[in-house]
């Protein structure tokens, strides 16, 4: 991902959720803003520490696109709510931007804005001082400021213009939006196991999932897995890689 989402532009979603480390990081408690390099090589950087360790560790994004998750976050504090008129909870209540197409889009809204994560801290940038003066939506907002970022990268605003139209502007709610259907495709949850399939004329034992059934270049290596809820028949070996430790 572009650390352009960054309060100081370094700092991106795979930061994180790196695919090199099964899309967490590999350690105990993440380092957003304030550190240098990826995955269990990650530090604190001497020269700009942040003000604050992130509370809790990066989950793995394995997933996330299925119907059975219906919260997001360690604490669920962002969940489906059928009693909402947008059906979705948000922490923010009342002053969450409107428009997102589902709650995994809801989710990606919310590290950007996180002093510790991607926004930076008070007098970093203009998205920290956003963010500490409470101003998140409408003109001056945190997520409007990031949003004219990328609005200004022309390959990005011509991505945008079949979706959004050509000569109307880019909302937060569209790149967030956009980031959940990249994470969506994120649902092989295991490596494949064993030799995998191959026909009896092939002499390697590349498995390629779905693809071998669809002949679609885009299911290659995409396999049907099992949810997090039901792992009980899986060794715990196999669970600790799934659950990050």
């Amino acid at each position: 991902m572009d650390p352009i989402l960054s309060g100081s532009k370094s700092v991106s979603c795979a930061t994180c959720h790196h695919p090199r480390f099964n899309t967490a990081d590999g350690i105990s408690l993440g380092i957003g803003d304030g550190g240098v390099g990826l995955g269990t090589e990650r530090v604190i950087d001497a020269a700009n520490p942040p003000e604050k360790r992130i509370p809790r560790n990066a989950p793995a994004l394995f997933n996330l696109g299925a119907a059975e998750f219906v919260s997001c976050f360690h604490d669920g504090r962002l969940e489906v709510d059928k009693t909402r008129a947008s059906r979705i909870r948000t922490p923010l209540g009342g002053e969450m931007e409107n428009g997102v197409a589902t709650l995994l889009s809801a989710q990606t809204m919310f590290p950007v804005l996180s002093a510790a994560e991607m926004a930076g801290y008070f007098s970093e940038n203009d998205v920290s001082k956003a963010v500490r003066q409470g101003v998140l939506t409408g003109p001056g907002g945190a997520w409007v400021i990031l949003v004219k970022r990328i609005e200004k990268i022309p390959e990005y605003r011509a991505r945008f213009d079949p979706i959004v139209g050509a000569d109307d502007p880019i909302h937060f709610t569209d790149t967030s939006d956009a980031i959940a259907a990249c994470s969506k495709r994120i649902m092989i949850s295991m490596p494949q196991i064993g030799p995998g399939k191959a026909t009896e004329f092939e002499r390697h034992q590349g498995d390629e999932g779905r693809m071998r059934v669809t002949g679609d270049p885009a299911d290659a290596y995409a396999f049907r897995t099992p949810s997090l809820r039901n792992v009980a028949h899986i060794t715990p070996m196999v669970i600790a890689v799934l659950m990050e430790r």
